[in-house]
C-alpha cells in the first residue's frame, strides 16, 4: 500500500514529468546537437566530411538494435535498471567521444551510444503504459511526444553555438551532463514499475521467435516500411543538410539551425 501511495504521488509531480521530458530528449540531442559540427570534426580527425557522416549511420544502427534488445531486457528485469544503464553508458560514452582522435573510434562509440540510448527511448513508453490508465496514457505520451519534437529544433542552435564560442567537444560534454543528470534524477524520482511476479525470464529465442512472429503478419511489415522509408528520407536530409548548407552554401555553423528549423517545419507541416 506504501508503495502504491507512493506511486500515485509522483504520478501527479510535476517533476515526474520533467524528468521523463529530459529522457526523451536524450536520443534527439545527440542525432541533432552535431550536426553544424561535422566539418570541424572531418577537420580534426583528417578525414572527409562523408566519413564524419557515418557516424549519424552508426548512432541510428545502433539505435535501432538497442530498442529491439532493451525492451525485453526490461520485461525481465524492471525498467528502472535499463533506463539507468542505458542512460549511464550513454553518458560516458559522450566523455569517450571528446577524447579520439581517429574516426574508426568515433563511428564505434556512436554505435554504442546510439545502442545505449535506446534504453531510455523504448523503455518510457512501457513505464508510462504501467503506471497509467488508456486515456492518461495517452495524454502522457502526447506531452513526451511534444518534448521529443521540440528538442531536435532546438538542438543544431545550441550545438552551432557551442562550437563556435567553444569546441565540438562541448556538445558531448553537454550530452554527458544530461546522461548523468537524468540518471540521478530517475535514482531519486522515478519508481520501479514492473512489478516483480509480471516478470518474465529472459530467453533469447523466445525473444528472437516473437520477433518472427511479427514479420509473419503483413500488416506490420506494411507499417514497418512505410515507417523505414519515411525515416530514409528524413535522415538523408540530417546526414547531409549541414554539409550542403554549410560547406556548399557557405552558412556559418552557428546558422545552421535557423535553415534546419525551416526544413523541419515543413516536414511538420506535411
Amino acid at each position: 500500500m506504501l508503495q502504491t501511495e507512493k506511486i500515485r504521488q509522483i504520478k501527479k509531480s510535476p517533476v515526474f514529468i520533467l524528468i521523463l521530458g529530459i529522457l526523451a530528449m536524450l536520443p534527439p540531442l545527440a542525432i541533432d546537437m552535431y550536426l553544424p559540427s561535422f566539418l570541424d570534426i572531418a577537420r580534426d580527425l583528417d578525414v572527409n566530411a562523408e566519413k564524419v557522416q557515418n557516424t549519424l549511420a552508426l548512432f541510428t544502427l545502433g539505435f535501432a538494435a538497442g530498442q529491439l534488445f532493451w525492451g525485453p531486457v526490461a520485461d525481465s528485469f524492471g525498467r528502472k535498471p535499463v533506463i539507468l544503464i542505458g542512460t549511464l553508458i550513454f553518458a560516458a560514452t559522450a566523455l569517450f567521444l571528446t577524447e579520439v582522435d581517429n574516426i574508426h573510434d568515433f563511428l564505434w562509440l556512436r554505435f554504442i551510444q546510439g545502442f545505449f540510448g535506446a534504453a531510455s527511448a523504448v523503455v518510457l513508453g512501457a513505464l508510462l503504459r504501467d503506471l497509467f490508465s488508456k486515456n492518461y496514457f495517452s495524454k502522457m505520451m502526447s506531452m513526451i511526444m511534444l518534448v521529443s519534437m521540440i528538442a531536435p529544433l532546438l538542438a543544431p542552435f545550441i550545438g552551432g553555438y557551442l562550437a563556435k564560442f567553444f569546441h565540438w567537444h562541448s556538445i558531448f560534454y553537454v550530452l554527458a551532463f544530461f546522461g548523468i543528470l537524468s540518471c540521478l534524477l530517475v535514482l531519486w524520482k522515478i519508481p520501479e514499475s514492473h512489478a516483480h511476479e509480471k516478470r518474465v525470464p529472459f530467453s533469447l529465442r523466445v525473444v528472437l521467435r516473437n520477433f518472427a512472429s511479427l514479420l509473419r503478419v503483413k500488416a506490420v511489415v506494411g507499417y514497418v516500411l512505410c515507417g523505414g522509408f519515411s525515416f530514409a528520407g528524413m535522415f538523408s536530409f540530417l546526414t547531409s543538410g549541414s554539409i550542403v548548407y554549410i560547406d556548399i552554401y557557405g552558412i556559418a555553423p552557428e546558422n545552421f539551425g535557423y535553415f534546419f528549423v525551416m526544413n523541419m517545419t515543413v516536414l511538420i507541416a506535411f
